[in-house]
């Protein structure tokens, strides 16, 4: 998975989403999300990031 220069908030969004759809456990998608994150051109906040994860797991 490539990082991106623009909408790195949106592709966070969408990545957790789609990663949730196929039934992707918790820890996995966290790795996942945090290689991706360091691939980004400017990389996102972690607690960014987590608050996302939390919110994504609270509301679904």
């Amino acid at each position: 998975m490539q990082g991106v220069s623009d909408g790195r908030k949106r592709a966070l969004f969408i990545l957790i989403n789609l990663f949730r759809s196929v039934g992707m456990e918790k820890d996995e998608l966290e790795k996942r999300i945090d290689d991706w994150n360091k691939k980004n051109e400017i990389p996102l906040k972690q607690g960014y990031i987590k608050s996302q994860l939390a919110w994504a797991y609270r509301n679904k």
